[in-house]
């Protein structure tokens, strides 16, 4: 639908009563996740994940499923009962590690100034010993 936006917006632009007028319609930009979904970019300069997710896999997990194979497992057992769905499920999720915390440590940490960096990781300890503390503290 962006693209048709644009395409109105930019034939809107041609006539003169509607330059006059300063018709035109709104456009967004999509972060796309998959072929069919996308979050809409609130904030410029920034990447579907998808682009960062995937040669993230085969970077720190070479031996890893890949994303494609991953889903064909799943689909194949969907519809099948809830007992073969899950075992699918943790058998692929065993051969296909997360990799969203590698995006944090390499865009943000890394490139934080050091002392900021002691900071975070400071902070991090912190939060973690207050929850650790009050999640004891209950039982």
């Amino acid at each position: 639908m962006e693209q048709v936006f644009s395409a109105v917006s930019s034939l809107l632009k041609l006539h003169r009563a509607t330059q006059q007028r300063n018709l035109g319609i709104r456009t967004y930009k999509v972060l796309p996740l998959t072929a069919s979904s996308g979050l809409i970019e609130f904030v410029p300069n920034t990447m579907p994940l998808h682009e960062f997710l995937m040669p993230a896999h085969e970077r720190y997990y070479p031996r890893d499923m890949k994303g494609g194979q991953c889903r064909k497992e799943i689909f194949n057992v969907q519809s099948r009962s809830v007992d073969t769905r899950i075992s699918t499920y943790r058998s692929v999720t065993d051969r296909f590690h997360p990799v969203m915390k590698y995006f944090f440590m390499e865009y943000f940490i890394n490139n934080l100034p050091e002392n900021s960096t002691i900071v975070f990781k400071w902070s991090l300890k912190e939060a973690y010993n207050k929850l650790n503390y009050m999640l004891n503290s209950k039982m």
